[in-house]
């Protein structure tokens, strides 16, 4: 059994807290599972989209009778999705998950058994890894080790031919990233070299805006700003396996690219 020293509700606290202690059961069990399904609409077409995940039970029990946090628990329960953070007493470091309520049942102390799904079967470090690739030049000019003088009808130019960069991912599973692009450039071509994924995008962006890609199966979109512009995609999302990743960032232009991840660990 795991102790814990943190649990947290969409940002209300339950370890440490004066008003309440709690306790997650079946948070690391192989062999709890369920299926699990939801309605998506920012990708590319609508549908629905299944996973085999957890179900879990959340004892919280009530220290004080604080009237305004045993409704603001309530309340937070019937909000859809919950992000839920913790540690445990043998891990400094803080892990989250998404939960959504199935049912609630109280004693008469007013205390609950919170009985939830997990929206996803993976448990993630909090923070995210982030990386920004390197911009890889074609041309330009070397310096010689020793005196020169440079021809003045000499011209040595130097282009951006895209950006580069290897992916750490020292997690248990595969992970989808976060990618954003931004500078002035068009036709985008996203390769990770480890899996051969490529994903092309036909589309320009200038000064001042931001190409943003999620390539997590419940959440992939592709969007200018917050402009969706899903119908220049083609090809296939970026995943990331456990291990090195190396990816390159081929287009037209000077931009700067991006990358941000959370490592899954159960």
């Amino acid at each position: 059994m795991f102790n814990f020293k943190m649990i947290s509700l969409n940002g209300l606290s339950l370890i440490p807290s004066d008003d309440y202690t709690a306790h997650i059961e079946g948070l690391f069990d192989s062999s709890n599972e369920n299926t699990t399904s939801r309605l998506f609409t920012g990708g590319e077409y609508l549908g629905s989209y299944r996973t085999s995940s957890k179900k879990i039970s959340i004892i919280v029990v009530r220290e004080k009778d604080n009237f305004k946090s045993f409704m603001q628990l309530n309340y937070l329960l019937n909000q859809g999705e919950i992000n839920l953070d913790f540690q445990t007493t043998i891990d400094d470091r803080v892990l989250t998950c998404k939960i959504i309520k199935e049912s609630i049942v109280y004693d008469e102390f007013g205390n609950c058994i919170i009985s939830c799904k997990l929206c996803d079967p993976n448990i993630y470090l909090k923070n995210y890894k982030e990386l920004v690739l390197e911009k890889q030049v074609e041309g330009g000019w070397k310096f010689p080790t020793s005196a020169f003088t440079i021809p003045s009808s000499w011209v040595y130019t130097e282009n951006v031919i895209g950006n580069m960069g290897e992916c750490i991912n020292e997690g248990y599973s595969t992970v989808y990233p976060i990618i954003e692009i931004s500078g002035e450039g068009s036709d985008f071509k996203i390769i990770n070299e480890a899996t051969k994924e490529q994903l092309n995008l036909d589309i320009n962006i200038e000064a001042g805006q931001v190409l943003y890609v999620d390539c997590n199966p419940t959440n992939r979109c592709v969007k200018r700003n917050e402009e969706s512009v899903i119908k220049y995609k083609t090809g296939t999302y970026i995943s990331l396996i456990t291990g090195s990743n190396n990816l390159k960032v081929d287009y037209v232009g000077e931009c700067t690219v991006s990358l941000k991840w959370r490592e899954s660990w159960i």
